[in-house]
């Protein structure tokens, strides 16, 4: 059964859904196209008033698939769901299920998980040999470094790198080679990143090392999460505009909060603006972790992309032009080889 809304009753007020309101989300990935379905079901907005714009072919951010038979599938990126992601499970019981649609997508994804329970036989692999539930390897000074951290507060550990705070031995744990493929982490990033990850998901330690805990999808998240959301914001009305960037916002001179004004498009048609009425919402959407990444093959790897003079790099270089509050502007040559990520990938064929 498809859940009805605790919040259903909420009396909206006449400011959130005057007639004259329109809604532009620049991006379609999962958050945009949220965004979009609890703007609809929990202010009362209209969807004929909302338009999403994305500026690939395909809706769904880093949830996108692609693909044929012949050349094989893709799928960018997804997420490893667990008991506690409340706001997704909120969002999708009530988007029906593609394969039933008395059944909201958070049942389906509950039931899966009940009939199918996570467990890896090869968490991790060593000299050519899969290693089952491997032991931690964490040493009581790793263990005591970790508690320490949990206590801090992020003011404390401002622009440290994990590999300033953890001592050497720690980097080759299996811990941390668990950690690291399953968070895409690396040595360099962010303290207080880390200490995010691991306040969210310790929890899961007890089967850390065969990946226990883990809700998954019936089909890939693509066809199990977007595409369900995808067809009820269609039914709903909203506007979904794909091959079409958004390069830069209009924003209204005068004391913040900043007022935009007018958005900047480039499509097929070429590049204009669009002024943005007085009483509309603009969501941006930004930090895509599919942003300029490249595919390689069989015969070569995959081409480091460093041009940020395009996309979401692009976008949010051109809005933090207009006001610190959106961010600093990285200087030219930002080291590319800092951020990127490098995910080796099977090429699996059906014996038909």
């Amino acid at each position: 059964m498809l859940a009805k809304h605790p919040f259903s009753h909420v009396i909206v007020s006449h400011s959130m859904t005057t007639t004259e309101r329109r809604v532009y989300i620049v991006g379609g990935g999962i958050a945009g196209l949220a965004a979009a379905a609890l703007l609809i079901r929990d202010t009362g907005i209209p969807g004929e008033r909302i338009k999403v714009l994305e500026q690939s072919a395909l809706l769904g951010g880093s949830l996108d698939g692609a693909g044929d038979p012949k050349s094989g599938y893709v799928i960018r990126g997804g997420r490893m769901f667990e008991a506690h992601f409340g706001c997704t499970f909120d969002l999708f019981s009530t988007i029906p299920s593609l394969a039933d649609p008395q059944t909201s997508v958070t049942q389906e994804i509950h039931e899966f998980t009940r009939r199918i329970k996570s467990s890896s036989r090869s968490r991790l692999v060593s000299g050519g040999q899969k290693q089952e539930a491997p032991p931690l390897n964490l040493s009581v000074r790793d263990r005591w470094d970790m508690v320490r951290l949990s206590l801090r507060s992020e003011e404390s550990i401002g622009a440290i790198a994990i590999e300033d705070y953890f001592g050497r031995a720690f980097f080759e744990t299996n811990f941390w080679f668990i950690w690291c493929s399953m968070f895409a982490f690396q040595p360099w990033h962010s303290l207080i990143e880390f200490r995010r990850y691991m306040r969210r998901f310790m929890h899961l330690m007890p089967g850390f090392n065969r990946l226990e805990g883990i809700h998954r999808t019936p089909l890939n998240q693509y066809d199990s999460l977007v595409l369900p959301l995808v067809r009820w914001l269609r039914q709903q009305g909203v506007n979904l505009q794909t091959d079409i960037s958004v390069t830069d916002l209009g924003f209204a001179t005068g004391p913040a909060p900043a007022k935009v004004t007018s958005i900047a498009l480039e499509d097929a048609s070429g590049a204009r603006r669009v002024p943005i009425g007085e009483d509309d919402l603009v969501l941006v959407t930004l930090g895509s972790m599919t942003e300029q990444s490249t595919l390689g093959s069989m015969d070569a790897p995959a081409k480091l992309e460093t041009d940020t003079d395009r996309g979401a790099w692009n976008l949010w270089r051109n809005i933090a032009r207009h006001s610190p509050d959106f961010g600093r502007r990285p200087a030219r040559g930002h080291p590319a080889q800092c951020s990127q990520l490098r995910v080796p990938g099977a090429v699996l064929r059906s014996a038909r």
